[in-house]
C-alpha cells in the first residue's frame, strides 16, 4: 500500500482516485497519530509526509516511529516553500542525506501526483508528460530582446521543420508581440482564456481557435499573451500547467516565451513544465552576472531546478568587439552555462520592431535572420525534428548543369565527354 499524509483535501482526494498505480492500493490521511496506527496493522511500502506537519526535530522522531513500526517502509517526502532559502535548502539536504525522494515546492498538485507514481511504481516519464516538446526562452533581464529570439527561432523552425509550431507568450506583465507583429488590438489573447483556464474546460481545438496564423510562416501559430497587466497575479500555477497540457496536445512543438521575472505563475509553471530552457542574457556585466546569479543560481534550488538545464543564448553582442568587449567564454566561465547560441546587435531591428514589421525582418536574408536559423538548426538536431525536404530552384539547376558542361545554350545538350 501506498500511503500520503497531507493536509491538503485536494491532494488527498487525487491521490486517492488516481488509475494509474494498476493493482496497487492508494490510501489518504490527514492525521499523523492515524497513520502511525495504521501502519502497525496493515502491509504499507511507500509513506509520502508532507513537511507541513513537522520542523527537524518531530520529522526525525516521527519517521522513527514509522520505522520502528515497520522497518523496511519507504520514506517520500512533499516540501513547501518556507520563503527562506537556506530553510529549503536544509529540508532537501535532510532527505538527502536520509535517501528521502522529495518533490520541491510550487509543483500543482497533478505535477505532484506524477511525480510521486513515477518514482513509487515506476510510471515513465513519456506517460507522465504526453504531447509534445515544450521550449522555453526566459531573459536574464527585461527588454534585451528575448521576445525577437524565441519568435524568431519559432519561425525557423516552421520554416525548417514539418511540424505544427506553436507560440505561446506567457509573459503576464508586458508582452510586446502583438506590436512587434503590428497587430494593436489582437482578436483573441491569454487573458480571454482565463475562465477557461480555471475551471479546466480549455480543449485544443479552442486553444487553436485562441491563437493566430503567422502571415507568411504557414505552420506557426500565436497566442498573444496577457493584455491586463493588473490582472497578472489571478493566474495560477495550475492555470498555467493546464493550458501547457493543452498546447503540448494541440501542436507538435511548443515554443514558450517567460517574463525575467520570476515573480508571477506564467514564469514559474513554464520552468517547471519546459522540456529545454534557453537563457537569454547580454555580455553586459550586470546581466550576466547580476541578473544571472540573483535569479537563476539563488532562486533555482528551490524549485527543485538546476542551472545547468537551462542552455545559454547571448544577445546584443558587438560583432566588432572592442578592447573592453567580453568574449563568449569569459560569460560562459562566469554563468557555468553552456553557450548555445549568439545574437548580435543590428541597429536596424529596432525600426522594424518599432514599425510592427517583424516577420519582414525575419523572412529577409538579414544576419540576424542566419544566427536565429542557427539557434533553430541546433534545436531540430537535438530533439530529431523533421527537417522539410530541400528543393532546388530551376534556376540552382541551370548553375549545376553549366558548371558540369552538361547544358549549352538554349534547349541544347550536349554529350558526356571521356
Amino acid at each position: 500500500m501506498l500511503v500520503l499524509l497531507s493536509k491538503d483535501d485536494d491532494l488527498n482526494q487525487r491521490w486517492l482516485t488516481n488509475r494509474k498505480g494498476g493493482d496497487t492500493r492508494f490510501d489518504a490521511y490527514t492525521e499523523p497519530h492515524e497513520l502511525l496506527s495504521a501502519i502497525e496493522r496493515q502491509d504499507i511500502q511507500h509513506v509520502v509526509l508532507s513537511d507541513r506537519y513537522f520542523d527537524f526535530s518531530s520529522f526525525g522522531e516521527y519517521v522513527e516511529s514509522l520505522k520502528e513500526r515497520q522497518p523496511s517502509v519507504l520514506i517520500s517526502v512533499l516540501l513547501s516553500d518556507h520563503h527562506n532559502r537556506q530553510l529549503n535548502e536544509r529540508w532537501m539536504k535532510t532527505c538527502l542525506a536520509n535517501g528521502y525522494f522529495w518533490v520541491s515546492p510550487h509543483r500543482t498538485k497533478e505535477m505532484i501526483v506524477q511525480q510521486l507514481l513515477e518514482h513509487m511504481i515506476g510510471i515513465p516519464p513519456v506517460l507522465r508528460m504526453g504531447g509534445s516538446k515544450l521550449l522555453l526562452f526566459i531573459g536574464s533581464t527585461p527588454n534585451i530582446g528575448t521576445t525577437l529570439i524565441s519568435f524568431g527561432t519559432a519561425v525557423q523552425l516552421a520554416r525548417q521543420t514539418t511540424h505544427r509550431i506553436g507560440y505561446i507568450c506567457l509573459n503576464l506583465k508586458s508582452s510586446k508581440l502583438h506590436r512587434y507583429l503590428g497587430r494593436e488590438r489582437p482578436g483573441t489573447t491569454l487573458d480571454h482564456l482565463r475562465a477557461e483556464l480555471r475551471s479546466k474546460s480549455l480543449t485544443p481545438e479552442r486553444l487553436l481557435q485562441a491563437c493566430e496564423s503567422v502571415h507568411g510562416v504557414a505552420q506557426l501559430q500565436v497566442l498573444y499573451g496577457n493584455m491586463i497587466r493588473e490582472q497578472a497575479e489571478y493566474f495560477t500555477l495550475e492555470d498555467i500547467a493546464h493550458l501547457l497540457k493543452i498546447a503540448r496536445s494541440a501542436f507538435d512543438l511548443c515554443v514558450v516565451e517567460a517574463n525575467a521575472y520570476w515573480d508571477n505563475a506564467g514564469t514559474l509553471g513554464a520552468m517547471l513544465e519546459a522540456d529545454s530552457k534557453y537563457w537569454i542574457t547580454t555580455n553586459e556585466l550586470a546581466h550576466f552576472q547580476e541578473d544571472t546569479n540573483r535569479w537563476l543560481h539563488s532562486l533555482s534550488a528551490s524549485f527543485g531546478l538546476m542551472p545547468s538545464a537551462f542552455d545559454l543564448i547571448v544577445t546584443q553582442t558587438d560583432k566588432q568587439g572592442g578592447a573592453g568587449a567580453l568574449r563568449l567564454k569569459d560569460i560562459r566561465r562566469e554563468t557555468g552555462l553552456h553557450v548555445f547560441g549568439q545574437v548580435h546587435r543590428y541597429p536596424a531591428v529596432s525600426d522594424y520592431l518599432n514599425q510592427g514589421k517583424l516577420v519582414d525582418l525575419l523572412l529577409q536574408p538579414h544576419p540576424i535572420e542566419k544566427e536565429l536559423r542557427e539557434i533553430a538548426d541546433a534545436i531540430i538536431r537535438y530533439h530529431q525534428l523533421n527537417r522539410k525536404p530541400v528543393t532546388a530552384s530551376p534556376s540552382t539547376f541551370r548553375r549545376l548543369w553549366d558548371a558540369l558542361g552538361i547544358f549549352h545554350g538554349k534547349g541544347r545538350t550536349t554529350k558526356w565527354e571521356a
